[in-house]
C-alpha cells in the first residue's frame, strides 16, 4: 500500500512539472490579434487615391474582413492576416497582408513582438457615407 501512495505521488508530482514547465495551451484570440496589429501598425499604412498626387496616412486604422493564419514554431508565433485596411474616411481596393510575430514572454504569454507590412502604401477608395 505505501508503495502504491509512493508512486501516485511520485506520478503526481512529474505531472505538476509538466504542467508548470508547459507551453501556453491557447493562442491569442482573433480579437486580440486584430487589435495587437492595430497597435503595432499605427502610423505605418498611407494611403493612396487614384487621381490624387499626395498621399495620407490612414488613421485610426481599421482592419476589417480579416482572415487569420497562425503558424506556430517551439515559442514563437505568426499571425498572417488578409484585411482590408483603411481607416473612417478611406477603405482599401483589396486585401493586404501583415503578419503579427508573438513570442512567449516571462509569465509564459503569447506576446506580440512586431509586425511584418510588405508594402505600406494601399490604393484606397472612398468609404460610402
Amino acid at each position: 500500500m505505501k508503495k502504491l501512495v509512493n508512486s501516485l505521488s511520485l506520478i503526481l508530482l512529474l505531472l505538476l512539472i509538466l504542467v508548470a514547465c508547459g507551453h501556453p495551451s491557447t493562442e491569442p484570440s482573433e480579437d486580440q490579434i486584430l487589435q495587437d496589429t492595430k497597435a503595432l501598425a499605427v502610423n505605418i499604412f498611407i494611403g493612396e487615391k487614384s487621381g490624387l498626387t499626395e498621399k495620407f496616412q490612414l488613421t485610426p486604422l481599421s482592419i476589417e474582413n480579416a482572415d487569420i493564419k497562425l503558424t506556430k514554431k517551439k515559442n514563437q508565433l505568426d499571425a498572417e492576416i488578409s484585411a482590408f485596411v483603411g481607416d473612417v474616411n478611406w477603405i482599401s481596393e483589396a486585401k493586404h497582408t501583415m503578419t503579427v510575430h508573438y513570442e512567449i514572454n516571462a509569465s509564459n504569454q503569447w506576446d506580440a513582438t512586431g509586425v511584418i507590412v510588405n508594402n505600406p502604401v494601399i490604393l484606397v477608395l472612398p468609404r460610402a457615407q
